[in-house]
């Protein structure tokens, strides 16, 4: 499938009013022979406005913050057009920090970065102030094709501040062969992956159901663990039922020795019980398929089990939870706006996508299909498509969970529980103290918290 045409990514009406040195010429020709070029300053006064500082003439350079995964996409890009000058960074673990360095410096911040998923609205706010107004560069026809409801956190009014790259939705990730061997039927409720779990420490020992991913869990079992319910307003309540009920799933499947406390990428985790195929099933995000048991734990394609999300047996409706996904920011204190904002939608909508080792789910519809046949055969469906079990995964995401850019709170679960997990406590005991740091870090941090 062929990219979308450099000429349908613009809109061709930029305002002349925001660039006064762009022509109605842009408009007729390619962007990179139009865009401005090699600037001398930052402006720090626009932080928190839509004025960017003078766009620059000559030739095009851009800082590029990304993570690994994304960066293959950049270095494609920069194979494609020469005549621009990627300068590709790997994100710095403390980006918030950075960013705010580089505000109060007025110098410092990249072009483009990408985003995890909780970024992409909170990026685009203050205190941070990153992300610019790329709406006068994308065509509308290109932001329909997206997935329903997948710009949103994208789009501030009639602002758009950043580009999706991928929707990766919680599934259920099985060992094909050892399910069969064993005799299991897969699980369709939580409470079935329990059951499933607890007997495969008496009939199978040794072998689990994945690690204690519980921050996963919480979201689609519409847990109050932060729920943001305002701007800097926070719903705090770690003891309800909904929260209470993951907890002890997990502090069961933990104690008989069927999940693993820790991350899926820990090296012990991977040498222990992914290479080795020691993993019954696992809850895992959709980019996790290929990622983790392919690439990672080296599973041969077909034997990689994909089903769809789980529901609680009292409920009807499953609420699933985006596990993953990212898109792409351009800073509204770059000099290179358009160029930079031609390369985010060209990561979100061009041949990254559909190329044949790209992990992650497109955003963009049309790309969708490409993936699915790139990928059809590396996972086992059953009696179903590919294409049926994501988009029930997709479809299924719940509104709930509205999430918070606070790294000490996101990062709350491994600061509190984690670490004690592995000494042989559990998440119920741990409730109070992990519930009293959430509502210490988030009050710290400005947010008005309500508990209970």
């Amino acid at each position: 499938m062929k990219p979308p045409s450099r000429e349908g990514l613009l809109r061709g009406r930029h305002r002349r009013s925001r660039f006064a040195l762009a022509s109605s010429v842009c408009a007729a020709i390619t962007l990179a022979a139009c865009v401005p070029g090699q600037g001398t300053t930052n402006d720090p006064t626009t932080a928190g406005g839509e004025e960017p500082p003078p766009q620059a003439e000559g030739p095009v350079e851009l800082v590029v913050w990304t993570d690994p995964v994304r960066q293959v996409g950049f270095e494609m890009y920069q194979e494609l057009h020469p005549e621009i000058d990627l300068q590709i960074e790997v994100l710095p673990d403390d980006v918030d920090s950075r960013l705010m360095l580089a505000n109060e410096a007025g110098e410092g911040w990249p072009d483009i970065m990408t985003l995890k998923r909780f970024q992409l609205e909170a990026f685009g706010q203050p205190p941070l102030d990153f992300s610019a107004d790329i709406s006068d560069y994308v065509d509308e026809d290109i932001l329909a094709e997206f997935s329903p409801g997948l710009l949103d956190l994208c789009q501030d009014g009639d602002a758009l501040r950043c580009m999706n790259n991928d929707l990766s939705p919680l599934v259920l990730w099985y060992d094909r062969d050892l399910m069969e061997e064993f005799g299991y039927e897969l699980p369709t409720t939580w409470e079935e992956f329990e059951e499933i779990g607890l007997r495969l420490a008496d009939e199978h020992p040794g072998y689990i159901v994945g690690h204690a991913a519980t921050t996963a869990i919480l979201p689609g079992s519409r847990c109050p663990m932060a729920e943001v319910t305002g701007q800097m307003e926070l719903h705090v309540d770690l003891e309800h039922e909904r929260c209470t009920r993951v907890f002890d799933l997990v502090d069961n499947l933990v104690e008989a020795g069927t999940m693993i406390p820790g991350s899926a990428n820990d090296p012990d985790y991977v040498a222990e019980y992914g290479a080795p195929r020691q993993i019954l099933m696992s809850v895992q995000a959709l980019h996790r398929g290929r990622f983790g048991f392919i690439n990672e734990y080296n599973w041969p394609e077909g034997s990689v089990g994909i089903a769809p999300p789980l529901r609680w047996a009292d409920e009807d409706e499953v609420h699933n939870y985006a596990g993953g996904g990212s898109g792409y920011a351009v800073s509204r204190h770059s000099e290179y706006q358009a160029a930079a904002a031609e390369l985010a939608v060209w990561m979100a909508t061009g041949d990254y996508q559909t190329h044949p080792e790209t992990v992650t789910f497109p955003a963009y519809r049309p790309a969708q299909e490409v993936w699915i046949e790139n990928n059809r055969d590396a996972f086992y469906t059953g009696d179903a498509e590919l294409e049926e079990i994501i988009d029930a995964a997709e479809s299924q995401l719940s509104p709930y969970w509205s999430e918070i850019n606070l790294g000490s709170v996101r990062g709350s679960y491994g600061q509190v529980v984690g670490p004690e997990l592995v000494h042989g406590r559990t998440i119920a005991e741990l409730v109070p103290e992990w519930e009293q740091y959430i509502v210490n870090e988030a009050e710290a941090a400005g947010w008005t918290v309500d508990v209970g």
